[in-house]
């Protein structure tokens, strides 16, 4: 999937809307085919949490990488904030998820 796609889908879930094909496409900005569009939201539905833990940094350069390395060990105690952060926002993004399914179906 394309990272703008994925960025978007992200956005999307981040702030507890549900993706359909026109929020997307209003997000993307791009000629995308309906195809695209369609298999992405059909992912974010399924899948929303893979969506939410997919990396779309491009990757550092080989160089880069090797100077990060040591900063990134340093930094672990922030690392584990910032999943524990992502971990509750998980939570509260499933939540949201049942409870909009529970609406769906006592309609």
């Amino acid at each position: 999937m394309d990272n703008q796609l994925m960025r978007a889908l992200q956005q999307l879930l981040q702030e507890g809307k549900v993706p359909s094909v026109a929020l997307l496409k209003g997000r993307v900005g791009k000629q995308v085919s309906m195809h695209e569009l369609i298999s992405a939201v059909q992912q974010a539905k399924t899948a929303p949490e893979k969506i939410l833990a997919a990396d779309t940094a491009p990757a550092p350069a080989a160089s880069t990488a090797a100077k990060n390395s040591n900063a990134e060990t340093s930094n672990s105690a922030e690392v584990l904030a910032e999943l524990k952060a992502i971990r509750n926002e998980l939570t509260w993004i499933r939540a949201h998820i049942e409870k909009q399914n529970e609406s769906a179906s006592d309609s």
